[in-house]
């Protein structure tokens, strides 16, 4: 019997110890609300320009969004990108992070210093959207609580669903 318990005890600290995963952010997707000229563009641009820890950002003014290359080993900060587009005058449509090993649904993943829950039944994709309030519309947000209904959703909490 004591066997047993002890080999129930392990199993339970080395799942609790995988499901928490550490892995590193390589690049971003990021769709900007608001742009309507090339001097939007110019602005967002800047803005994400003074951003230490992103290596290249390249534009697609056709479709409003940005492609974020991040600096090897740099400390990202998630919430740092949103308030530098607020701050050029625009907002976050879409998020999408693209890491370098696979992700799975009910991970708990540290990005920087946060830590995001890994929500939906996905397995095995290296890239996720960002669930939180500023980064989705309300409307995509309300469809997400829904489909998440077994789990307790906080709005001032940011998730990650695995694409």
């Amino acid at each position: 019997m004591k066997s047993i318990l002890k080999f129930i005890i392990v199993l339970t600290i080395q799942i609790i110890i995988i499901s928490k995963v550490s892995a590193g952010v390589i690049s971003a997707k990021l769709k900007v609300n608001g742009l309507t000229c090339s001097m939007c563009s110019k602005a967002t641009h800047k803005s994400l320009s003074k951003i230490n820890f992103i290596q290249t950002i390249d534009p697609d003014l056709e479709h409003t969004s940005f492609t974020l290359i991040f600096k090897p080993n740099a400390e990202i900060n998630i919430a740092e990108i949103k308030n530098s587009i607020e701050k050029a005058g625009f907002s976050v449509g879409e998020l999408i992070l693209n890491f370098d090993q696979p992700i799975s649904s009910g991970s708990e993943i540290k990005i920087g210093a946060q830590n995001f829950l890994v929500m939906n039944n996905k397995v095995g994709a290296n890239e996720v959207k960002v669930m939180g309030d500023g980064y989705i519309s309300n409307k995509e947000w309300q469809v997400f609580i829904k489909n998440n209904a077994n789990a307790s959703i906080n709005k001032n909490t940011l998730y990650l669903e695995v694409l």
